[in-house]
């Protein structure tokens, strides 16, 4: 499809306030189509709409650095991945593993968000259940500490979580000594 001149000059007149994609919607053509059409016709986009569109549009490199230049922070947040495996009680639903994030030797993950680092499962809490009141801890039924699944989760006291390590029978002082 050939371009006619009121193609290139609305291209001309709207190439600082639209990005390719939107001038390709705007003229039945797609974004490569407008990139290619402008550089053959040598159309330019001036450095601060240049500097606008990489921020919106996440082109690489361009975000973090963009925003960095303008003095704006970054919404980007790693997606946190998990994998299901079978859970060592059976009357619980399968346990989700976290696969994206950093575990620590502990076994407990940890994510970063607005500047704080929260384990995993504190995080899990936050986002399904809500604020975890002062003094609670985000205990796992499952006894797995690498457990993301909101299903596991449930919040207790220090005193609840020895309780229940000890009715399960998972207090260090209740193992068998190796001699």
């Amino acid at each position: 499809m050939e371009w006619t001149k009121e193609d290139l000059k609305f291209v001309r007149e709207n190439k600082n306030k639209m990005m390719n994609k939107e001038l390709g919607e705007a003229l039945g053509r797609n974004k490569d189509n407008v990139r290619a059409t402008m550089q053959y016709y040598g159309i330019k986009r001036s450095k601060k709409a240049i500097m606008k569109f990489r921020v919106e549009g996440n082109i690489r490199g361009g975000l973090k650095a963009g925003l960095k230049r303008i003095g704006k922070k970054s919404n980007n947040k790693k997606r946190i991945k998990y994998k299901r495996i079978s859970c060592i009680y059976p009357e619980l639903s399968e346990c989700w593993i976290c696969i994206s994030h950093i575990e620590r030797t502990n076994g407990y993950h940890v994510v970063n968000r607005n500047k704080k680092r929260y384990r995993m499962s504190r995080y899990v809490w936050l986002m399904n259940f809500g604020k975890i009141p002062e003094g609670m801890l985000v205990c796992h039924k499952c006894d797995t500490p690498e457990c993301i699944n909101p299903d596991h989760l449930f919040l207790g006291t220090q005193a609840d979580n020895i309780n229940d390590a000890v009715k399960k029978g998972r207090a260090y002082w209740q193992k068998e000594k190796v001699t």
